[in-house]
Order: C-alpha cells, then sequence, then structure tokens
C-alpha cells in the first residue's frame, strides 16, 4: 500500500524543490540505525519526520539543508521537520545534535462508505415548545478534508475563509517530487472540492437543504444548518488517487493553522472524516502530537472510526485517541444496527447514521467517476454516500448544537 495519505497539508510555506545533493541511491544495502525506521532505507525518495528531542530552532533547519534536504517544513509545536529526501541524507540526520529519531510520513485516508430523526436533531431544531429551536447559528465548524464547494447554495453566506490550500499539487511522477504550496485565493482549485467528499461531510454537519428544489418537500439540510464553516482543503484530485492523495504532514499543517489563526476564525469544532494508514507508535506519532497540541487549546476533535470492520479492535488513528469524540456508523433505518463496514471497539464513543446519506454534491465530484455516490433522482445538487465519514459530521452537528445550547 502507497505510503501517500488522504490527505492533509497547509499555506503556512512549506517544501521549495531542488535537487539533492544525495539524488542517487547508495550502491550497498543501508545500515539499519536505531533511531531511523526501516521502511525508510531504500532506494527512492521518502516522506519523513525528523524528530527533536527540544523545539526546532533555525540552526536545526540549516544543519538539515547542509545534508542537501531542501524540501521540508518544521512544526515547532511537536518538536518534529517533515522532510522529502532520499535514504541518506535521512540516515545522516540521525548524528544530528538533538535528533530522537527519524520516522516515515504516514499515509492518510479519507473514511468513506431520514439520519436527522434517527439522532433526534430535528426535535433539537424544533421552534419552541416542541423543540429546543437549535440550529448551530454562532458556532463555527472547521473541516478538514478535500474541501468545501463554495457555490453551492447549501452553504450560502457561511463561510468564514478559503485562504488555506493544504493540497499538495503533484506532477503525477518521481512520488510527488515536484510540489508546491499556494494560497486558497490563488490556487487554481480555489474554494473548490474536486473530490466532493469534503462538501458532502460539511452538509451533513450544517448544509442549509436551499440546493433541494423548491416545493418539492424534500429536506436536505444538515444536523445544524445554521453553523459557520472553516473549509480547510488537505487532498485534491489532482493527486491522482482518490483515497490515497496526501501525507500526514499535510493534516498537521491545518491543525497549526486553526492554532494560529483562531482569534479570527473563531473554530469550537474539527470536523475530520480521514485517518491514517499505519501508527506502530501512537506517543511518537508527530500528527497525534499535533492534536493533543490542539485539545489544549480548547479545540472539540471529532473523528470517524474507520470502515474496517465488522470485526473488533479495527478502529483505526488518530480516531483511537483519547480526548477525541470517535464516530461509528449505523443504518439509519435501524439505528441500533451497526454498518457492516464500520469499525468497532472500546475507543468508540458513539455511532450514528452512516449507511447511504443524501447530502451535497459538489460540482464534478469525481466520488461518481469511482461508483462511490449514487445520485439523487432529479437533484443534481445532492448525492448519497455511505462511510464513517458520513456519521462522524452527524456528531459535529450535534456537538454544535450543544454549543450554541
Amino acid at each position: 500500500m502507497s505510503r501517500r495519505l488522504v490527505g492533509l497539508l497547509a499555506a503556512s510555506a512549506l517544501i521549495a524543490t531542488g535537487a539533492s545533493a544525495y539524488a542517487a541511491a547508495p550502491a550497498t544495502a543501508p545500515v539499519p540505525s536505531p533511531k531511523i525506521e526501516r521502511s525508510l532505507l531504500g532506494e527512492g525518495t521518502f516522506h519523513a519526520f525528523v524528530q527533536y528531542d527540544r523545539p526546532v530552532t533555525e540552526a536545526d533547519v540549516a544543519a538539515l539543508r547542509g545534508l542537501g534536504i531542501e524540501r521540508l517544513r518544521p512544526f515547532r509545536l511537536v518538536n518534529a521537520v517533515a522532510v522529502i529526501a532520499p535514504t541518506a541524507p535521512l540516515q545522516a540526520a540521525t548524528g544530528l545534535a538533538h535528533v530522537t529519531g527519524v520516522q516515515r510520513d504516514n499515509g492518510i485516508r479519507l473514511d468513506l462508505a431520514e439520519s436527522k430523526k434517527a439522532i433526534k436533531a430535528d426535535l433539537a431544531r424544533a421552534p419552541k415548545p416542541r423543540g429546543l429551536g437549535l440550529t448551530g447559528k454562532g458556532v463555527t465548524v472547521a473541516v478538514i478534508d478535500s474541501g468545501l464547494d463554495t457555490s453551492h447554495p447549501d452553504f450560502a453566506g457561511r463561510t468564514k475563509t478559503f485562504n488555506f490550500e493544504g493540497a499538495w499539487i503533484y506532477d503525477q511522477y518521481q512520488d510527488g517530487a515536484i510540489s508546491d504550496f499556494v494560497s486558497e485565493t490563488a490556487a487554481p482549485y480555489a474554494a473548490v472540492d474536486e473530490i466532493g467528499h469534503g462538501t458532502h461531510v460539511a452538509s451533513t454537519v450544517g448544509g442549509s437543504g436551499l440546493g433541494a428544489k423548491q416545493g418539492s418537500g424534500a429536506d436536505y439540510s444538515g444536523v445544524a444548518p445554521e453553523v459557520d464553516f472553516v473549509g480547510l482543503k488537505v487532498a485534491s484530485a489532482a493527486q491522482g488517487v482518490v483515497y490515497d492523495n496526501g501525507w500526514e504532514a499535510n493534516s498537521m499543517a491545518a491543525i497549526e493553522y486553526l492554532m494560529e489563526n483562531n482569534k479570527t476564525l473563531g473554530v469550537d469544532i474539527v470536523q475530520n472524516s480521514w485517518g491514517i494508514f499505519e501508527v506502530t507508535d501512537p506517543d511518537s506519532e508527530p500528527v497525534i502530537q499535533m492534536i493533543r497540541a490542539a485539545i489544549n487549546k480548547g479545540f472539540i476533535f471529532v473523528f470517524s472510526a474507520g470502515n474496517s470492520g465488522p470485526d473488533e479492535g479495527t478502529v483505526g488513528w488518530p480516531g483511537a485517541m483519547g480526548n477525541v469524540l470517535t464516530v461509528a456508523s449505523t443504518i439509519k433505518t435501524a439505528p441500533y444496527g451497526m454498518s457492516s463496514f464500520s469499525s468497532r471497539g472500546p475507543q468508540v464513543d458513539v455511532a450514528a447514521p452512516g449507511s447511504n446519506i443524501v447530502a451535497a454534491r459538489s460540482k464534478g465530484a469525481v466520488i461518481d467517476l469511482q461508483n462511490d455516490a449514487t445520485p439523487v433522482m432529479d437533484r443534481p445538487l445532492y448525492m448519497a454516500i455511505s462511510g464513517t465519514s458520513m456519521s462522524s459530521p452527524h456528531v459535529s452537528g450535534a456537538v454544535a448544537l450543544m454549543r450554541q445550547a
């Protein structure tokens, strides 16, 4: 399985392209070091983290560049630098002062597979005295995903910012050896969700339902239809494979962006329908450290449990963390029946509908082409998808209603 992950990167500056002094693979097999993961030994270029025993300094960055590592990004909150380099400079980095190890930058994936009534959101939203009159108004939800189609009528006037572009735009060769970071305001994919996953997820959290035909009687609104959104685009169809097209460092940059800009953004809840491919040591995993730092600042993180069911013990990371809300999937017509695809385990906090969920469809969504979405007859602005990706935004919407209350 590729190490490319479903995606998250950041618009804060990163990777400069340049020829590495270590471009050629070593003629002999590299000697393993206790400080470097074995998966980083071999031919080719690797995505990795160089980890330190204290905050990263400019001198540390200069030392890495001195080894020929030009494509890098420091994460000072978690004492690590994300790099792209061959084995030789990665091994050399283990000998630098204060370096505790070099580990793989894991791949991540988007967790794909009458829901409001199943979770009683219709009662919370109903006017008083029958209900509570809650709509999520005044609450802001950040969606770390494939973007959000701001032209969709379901989000009109409720997107706070789109100046973050976290997806690497790959040149489709050399495993993304040529990549760049661009501002969302200038990117060719600005405020566009070519994949369709993020728009569907956000719509489930709090789409207004205005895209449905007037007078049709259909209610396609989300759980909290008056929340505001911050869209953090971390995956792009331009990267190639829909489910396997980003890196762990992308998510870290997105979370860091939230922490650095939240006085302006005012985000309360962070919705995450993605997971990491492999985790061997959760305590040392940089993205998990970054999430903990954000939780300590007051952010509420909601994660999908993953689609590796039906066996027990299949909840993925970061959903397996403590202090996050981890959501499994039920069948909406049988709310006490678990979806067969849903991951299971003691880390699950709650389950919500995730099978055949109808929500907003972005323009030209490639999910349609992958046969992972079902069109809704006579309503081209909506589609149905199944997965714990669809269950977790129900919970983010419910948390938004509670925050408003």
